[in-house]
């Protein structure tokens, strides 16, 4: 790899996450899928997101109010693409507390890494 091939690699951002605290507070997708479009980084509307999600605009408009009468629901693998088109992975976190688990990053970065051993060299000094 070239110097400016890392460059434009390493400017690309990772998905955020939202704050636990209120993540727990959702009740409902609808209310998760709210808190990600409002803490979101990117500020897709309603079209761009149907279309992230490969729905039509009148079924993601049935995804996000979920009436009574004609639910709608996001297709399982469209997930990764409504994370990206809204900047973060507030959705996924709300479906991972939902069984009791928490979201953890696959990749960390060389600073989360560092500070991860950080902590964990504390917590064994304060142990010993």
């Amino acid at each position: 790899m070239h110097q400016h091939e890392l460059r434009i690699l390493s400017s690309v951002p990772a998905l955020d996450r939202i704050d636990d605290a209120l993540i727990e507070r959702c009740v409902s997708f609808q209310q998760a899928l709210a808190v990600s479009r409002a803490m979101g980084r990117r500020k897709p509307n309603d079209a761009a997101l149907a279309n992230a999600v490969g729905v039509l605009p009148c079924v993601w408009s049935r995804i996000q109010n979920k009436p009574k009468n004609r639910p709608a629901y996001t297709p399982e693998d469209r997930y990764p693409a409504l994370c990206d088109a809204l900047g973060n992975v507030g959705v996924i976190q709300w479906l991972a507390a939902q069984v009791g688990m928490e979201l953890v990053p696959k990749v960390e970065t060389r600073e989360q890494l560092l500070r991860r051993e950080l902590a964990e060299i504390e917590q064994a000094r304060a142990a010993a």
